[in-house]
């Protein structure tokens, strides 16, 4: 008879055992949603600083001259922040594009930073041959995945510093 009783007993403090487990997974997930959303906004802050240079006219017979506001941008993998709208870059507008959110090549280093799904990622010694062909295709992402991911690691090739 005892045993009886205890099988019930083990068997209602069990249940509350798991639906505490159950509880307590629960809140955990939606904090971990919530905590990955704040995530993304940071990253997009980040990596949102996309701006291209300004030209301005000077007045009079001056000839035409490029100035530009410094607009930093995190790159993932690199320990300092780049000033894409120093006149050294040239950008690749990708507008069209789902996957790559803009591009910007320096082509004295042969350095190359793209935006893929609001996050900067660099390359280094990659060739004016490659990025002009990026600029010509009807597709980055697909030209990236093919020819550029896996390619040119800036643990190999120097990271330029400005």
């Amino acid at each position: 008879m005892w045993r009886g009783v205890l099988k019930i007993r083990q068997n209602k403090s069990m249940k509350k055992i798991m639906w505490w487990i159950i509880g307590i997974i629960f809140v955990i997930s939606i904090i971990a949603v919530l905590i990955g959303k704040n995530n993304v906004k940071i990253t997009e802050e980040k990596s949102s600083n996309i701006i291209a240079p300004q030209a301005e006219m000077k007045s009079g017979n001056e000839s035409l001259e490029t100035s530009y506001v410094p607009k930093y941008i995190y790159v993932k993998y690199r320990t300092d922040s780049v000033d894409i709208a120093n006149p050294r870059w040239e950008y690749l507008n990708t507008s069209e594009s789902s996957f790559v959110g803009g591009a910007w090549y320096d082509d004295n280093n042969q350095y190359m930073i793209i935006n893929l799904s609001g996050i900067n990622y660099h390359y280094c010694g990659l060739p004016n041959s490659a990025w002009v062909s990026l600029k010509r295709t009807s597709s980055f992402g697909t030209y990236y995945n093919n020819y550029i991911k896996g390619n040119y690691d800036c643990r190999v090739y120097p990271i330029p510093q400005y």
